[in-house]
């Protein structure tokens, strides 16, 4: 294993870690691929849909750096094994650690990547955000894989306004459920906006398995 933070991990692998977030992921890690994939750009062409409004490609068009690492990422991810050598010590202070914070996981290798990195880093409270969670059953079932202790797995839902809690609930991988809402909805709804503005690195909610409540609800960008 190398260690993030030494520089040789970049060097040897190609891969891209995030370790200079800004905003309320000020202090996070985070290893991403490109949004600009099939699956997110067919839900980016649908009326109503958080993808439609994606901040990640927002991004990824101010900053050319960054499209040319998620892209990156993406070919070695999707396509390989990592070795037991390429799998990362995440060097995080915080203790934790995010999957995908700019794109989804797309194939069962990718999958199969993130688990063991996961299960590399014990000590690190990792999370996944994803809308693909038959790609992770499925690589669970073919690579006779077992969630790590360590991994919370996040269901996002497609629209903003709309938490799929029946549709996740079906994936017994899936420890909460994410959903965006709008202000019009949160004032005429009442809606408990707990995550919002705050620090993820102060938070923590998304990446412990003990607090209550299944929906982590943010307000929309």
């Amino acid at each position: 294993m190398l260690t993030v933070t030494s520089g040789a991990f970049r060097d040897r692998t190609g891969i891209h870690i995030c370790t200079k977030h800004t905003a309320k992921m000020k202090g996070m890690w985070s290893l991403s691929t490109t949004p600009r994939n099939p699956l997110c750009e067919a839900r980016s062409k649908i009326e109503g849909s958080i993808c439609s409004k994606c901040y990640s490609d927002r991004m990824m068009n101010t900053y050319s750096d960054l499209e040319k690492c998620l892209t990156h990422n993406a070919e070695i991810l999707n396509n390989r094994e990592l070795s037991e050598e390429e799998i990362p010590k995440i060097g995080n202070k915080l203790g934790l650690f995010r999957f995908e914070s700019f794109g989804d996981v797309t194939s069962k290798i990718q999958v199969l990547n993130y688990f063991h990195i996961a299960e590399a880093n014990a000590r690190i409270k990792c999370a996944l955000w994803t809308k693909n969670p038959w790609i992770i059953q499925e690589a669970m079932q073919e690579f006779h894989l077992e969630k790590p202790k360590n991994l919370v797995i996040i269901g996002s839902s497609y629209f903003i306004n709309e938490p799929m809690a029946e549709y996740y609930k079906q994936y017994d991988f899936i420890d909460y459920i994410f959903t965006v809402y709008d202000q019009k909805t949160i004032d005429s709804e009442h809606v408990d906006i707990n995550c919002g503005g705050r620090s993820c690195a102060y938070c923590r909610k998304c990446y412990t398995k003990t607090h209550d409540g299944y929906e982590i609800r943010e307000k929309l960008k």
